[in-house]
């Protein structure tokens, strides 16, 4: 099998899919019996490869199930004792997960769902396919973990899952939609399942998905730094905007306490950020407040450079010379 054949097959439906669609749902759709605990209401699912699934209908892995969402129903709140990893192969679907958490998981993305949590996906239609797998516990051996450094992300959450003491509440959401290597894995995994067994299938499955989690780590780890330039970038926007605001009276030290940060660390963002010090962004504005009074209005050179927040004349005069080539009386004379 190949990637179109694949691509043909997951968008095929099956009988009961053609059902739904028909009937717009099933309203007798009842996958399990309904627990209530502590006022809520869930569904409890066992483990089982024998679970109806027509197109991974044959499922040869211990400790691993896949299959494919069924489109046109809703899957009510439930919770089982595997971890789940949800791809998003074509269009998008809506997740809820633990009654608060509600996501939009797109296309390319994938999604990893601790055990034990409570969670519900929403309508999807005839785009939207959804492939899950399904780990036991039993597949996280020392082998597995010795892949990850001790700092990942993925290795503190699997520990947190396979831990009989631990809160069950977790998920990550990996907005691995530009990872071409997710897709390839993902792909070949599915083709793994749907071609016939050889001796090495269960090997050539779990390198795939070893391959997959390394791969997610990445993803990850580039997400977490994107975001930390966007935040460094919103936040020195936000300090550009303070400074244009309060020019006549800010200062590093002013400025660094209302950010809570220390001048240094200010300073050097700031000249890594602009190419431009402290000093130098505030003069910039002081002398744009200055050059614009200097035209427009008939104030002294005195009063307008007092009101541009200048208490060092002859520091201003000096600067000023420097950046237009005359005093400030000259150039009222050649601009007005």
């Amino acid at each position: 099998m190949n990637h179109k054949q694949l691509d043909w097959a997951l968008r095929q439906l099956e009988p009961r899919e053609e059902y739904y669609r028909r009937m717009g749902g099933d309203p007798d759709y009842q996958p399990e019996e309904q627990i209530e605990k502590e006022g809520d209401a869930f569904y409890l699912i066992d483990y089982r490869p024998g679970i109806k699934n027509e197109l991974f209908s044959f499922q040869f892995h211990p400790y691993m199930y896949i299959t494919r969402h069924v489109r046109f129903v809703p899957v009510y709140n439930h919770k089982h004792d595997w971890v789940e990893l949800c791809y998003m192969y074509s269009g998008s679907c809506e997740q809820v997960i633990n009654d608060s958490v509600h996501l939009t998981l797109k296309e390319g993305q994938m999604l990893i769902i601790d055990t034990d949590a409570y969670h519900s996906i929403g309508d999807t239609g005839e785009n939207d396919v959804l492939v899950n797998i399904l780990l036991k516990k039993e597949f996280f051996t020392e082998t597995f973990f010795g892949h990850f450094t001790e700092q990942s992300i993925l290795l503190k959450f699997l520990l947190n899952a396979i831990s009989e003491n631990a809160n069950h509440d977790n998920y990550i959401l990996f907005s691995s939609e530009n990872s071409a290597r997710i897709g390839m894995f993902m792909r070949e995994l599915m083709i793994e399942f749907l071609s016939p067994r050889s001796l090495g299938s269960v090997d050539v499955v779990n390198n795939l998905i070893n391959l997959i989690f390394l791969e997610l780590t990445e993803v990850y780890h580039s997400e977490t730094i994107r975001s930390e330039l966007q935040f460094r970038k919103n936040k020195i926007l936000t300090i550009l905007r303070y400074i244009q605001t309060n020019y006549r009276t800010c200062t590093l030290t002013s400025t660094a306490e209302f950010f809570g940060m220390n001048p240094n660390y200010l300073s050097t963002l700031l000249k890594k950020s602009t190419n431009c010090s402290f000093k130098e962004l505030v003069q910039e504005h002081r002398f744009t407040y200055v050059t614009t009074m200097l035209r427009n209005t008939q104030l002294s050179v005195d009063e307008v450079i007092f009101q541009a927040g200048y208490e060092n004349t002859t520091y201003f005069y000096k600067k000023f010379k420097e950046k237009y080539g005359c005093s400030p009386r000259q150039y009222r004379i050649e601009n007005s």
